[in-house]
């Protein structure tokens, strides 16, 4: 006799089986397809070859499957700001790899203060090096946003001094409203405040100063006024050189605000000049560095501060004899 089939159970069984086998393909894509570490070690072994341009692809691979994984965009922002090039467009392309990167990691991790740091730092650079106007107005909406999350107070006060460098900046090319101006002031000062040698508040806080006279200088501006922020702009530019005189970084930098003093003060840049010379030939020095002296005293400068010091980044590899850009002159985190 034939036996009969219970077709209830064969409906139910059909169904687990369906089931059971679309999880584990769920299983499969998501643990097997989707896990990065094969391409991560992949990657790590191409650099260990010394192949960066295969190990930075493996890597964004890894990231397409984990875009939110911080640890694996951290490593590789590591990786491709150490990355070597021979032209610009590659570092262009790999500078804005980088950013993107930084973002997300921000992104993700909004209330970690080192997580803002790198990303701010990185606008940083790419504000003074490649004369990127569009970073310091990120910069600043980045900083903004940080204060308005009411962060811890360390948090807070890295914020406004990143919010005061990035306003100091806008202010040439935008039509800030006076209390604006003035809160980016008070931004550095706070920040000065915690760290009394910190050269890029300094820097900025006396570029703020020569800003603030040029604009006193108009008509209907407060008489001396003018005078009286060139003076302080003096002050504050002075402090550069003396936690550490011989650091060539800060003397061009006090290069850079004497010279928008007026010739007044001029005199004053000759030393400076000899003594940074006499070290550069003393010693090996960063091209970056003699790109930087030339920018500042080739000619007479009237260009707005912070469009003078730093010559572009493009010029940088007729300076050197290897054929090729280390990413540290571009990027530098």
């Amino acid at each position: 006799m034939a036996t009969r089939v219970n077709t209830k159970f064969v409906i139910i069984l059909s169904l687990v089986l369906v089931a059971s086998t679309g999880g584990l393909a769920a299983v499969w894509y998501f643990v097997v397809r989707q896990d990065p570490q094969k391409q991560v070690e992949r990657a790590e072994r191409y650099l260990e070859q010394g192949l960066t341009e295969r190990a930075i692809e493996e890597f964004g691979k890894a990231l397409s499957h984990r875009p939110d994984d911080v640890r694996l965009l951290l490593r590789f922002v590591e990786v491709v700001s150490d990355a070597r090039v021979s032209d610009i467009s590659t570092a262009r392309r790999y500078l804005r790899l980088v950013v993107s990167a930084q973002e997300q990691a921000f992104t993700q991790e909004p209330r970690d203060p080192d997580l803002f740091n790198r990303l701010a730092s990185l606008y940083t650079r790419l504000g003074r090096e490649f004369q990127d106007f569009a970073s310091w107005n990120a910069l600043y909406e980045r900083a903004q946003g940080v204060i308005d999350a009411r962060p811890e107070p360390p948090m807070q006060l890295l914020a406004r001094r990143y919010r005061g460098i990035a306003q100091v900046n806008r202010i040439e090319k935008l039509n800030i409203p006076p209390e604006l101006r003035q809160i980016a002031s008070e931004d550095l000062a706070a920040a000065l405040e915690s760290d009394p040698d910190d050269r890029e508040t300094l820097f900025y806080l006396a570029a703020w100063h020569v800003l603030e006279a040029r604009e006193q200088d108009k008509p209907g501006g407060i008489p001396g006024k003018a005078a009286a922020l060139r003076e302080e702009a003096d002050r504050i530019s002075a402090r550069l050189l003396e936690a550490a005189p011989d650091d060539p970084d800060r003397v061009l930098d006090r290069i850079r605000i004497l010279r928008q003093l007026g010739t007044d003060r001029r005199a004053q840049i000759g030393p400076l000049v000899d003594r940074l010379e006499q070290r550069m030939l003393a010693t090996p020095t960063d091209s970056r560095l003699v790109i930087d002296l030339v920018a500042c005293t080739a000619t007479i400068n009237t260009e707005p501060y912070h469009s003078m010091p730093y010559m572009p980044t493009e010029l940088i590899p007729d300076l050197r004899t290897d054929g090729t850009v280390h990413m540290e002159h571009s990027l530098e985190l």
